[in-house]
């Protein structure tokens, strides 16, 4: 089971992501010989507060995305209706090679509307569930295995 290890920062458990065009789509575009947009490094941040993995709009405007979906979810300030898309991500320990701690070739992610200071996505508990993670608040360090 790969792993990464890395410290807690004051954002809190910030991890590389890789967020691209799912693989459907990837392979429609490549059947009508079509530009495929590269897939985008971005900065992910766990959280376990967060039911369902959020993408920035940035980052799904700049992959050419359309969405698939309205969905809803809850914040500090009450009920929001999102736009819901489906892209590849992975979870990548840019120091190792190959580096993918989590791969998915398509997952249903939430439009993350609000711009965050310190991260382009929330790793939400649709991925967390599938893996390890490890908090050792003493050492400052987490581990996600998946």
């Amino acid at each position: 089971m790969p792993q990464l290890t890395r410290p807690v920062d004051p954002t809190g458990m910030p991890v590389s992501v890789v967020i691209g065009l799912d693989s459907s789509t990837m392979s429609e575009l490549q059947v009508a010989r079509q530009p495929i947009q590269p897939p985008v490094l971005a900065r992910g941040l766990i959280d376990t507060a967060t039911n369902v993995t959020a993408v920035s709009s940035q980052i799904l405007h700049q992959l050419g995305t359309l969405p698939v979906g309205r969905g809803s979810t809850q914040t500090a300030g009450g009920g929001v209706e999102v736009r819901v898309f489906k892209v590849s991500f992975s979870i990548i320990d840019p120091t190792t090679s190959p580096g993918s701690i989590v791969v998915r070739p398509e997952l249903v992610v939430q439009e993350l509307t609000t711009p965050l200071p310190d991260a382009d996505v929330l790793i939400g508990m649709d991925l967390l569930l599938e893996c390890l993670l490890v908090l050792n608040g003493p050492s400052g360090l987490f581990t996600v295995a998946c």
